[in-house]
Order: structure tokens, then sequence, then C-alpha cells
């Protein structure tokens, strides 16, 4: 019984797998515009403190 469990499991996390594999390359993205961002943010900071 738990293994079939396990294994319908296994389906679903390839799935999810799968749907993170097709979503990566935007979130990719935005990561990258994020981390920028964050960069920018750190610089204008370190530039405002004397």
């Amino acid at each position: 019984m738990s293994f079939s469990w396990r294994k319908k499991n296994r389906k679903r996390q390839s799935l999810l797998w799968m749907l993170m594999m097709r979503i990566d390359p935007p979130t990719k993205v935005i990561m990258n515009l994020w981390k920028k961002e964050q960069l920018d943010v750190w610089g204008s900071l370190r530039a405002s403190v004397p």
C-alpha cells in the first residue's frame, strides 16, 4: 500500500519538476533582475553613507 502511494508521489514530483523546468527560464530572468535591483540598492545605500 505504502509502495503504491510512494509511486504516485514520485509521479506527482516528476510532474512538478517538469512544471518547474518549464517555468525556470522566466524565473531565472526575474531572479537576475531582482539581484541587479538589490545590487543597485546596496550601491546607492553605500554611496549615501559617508
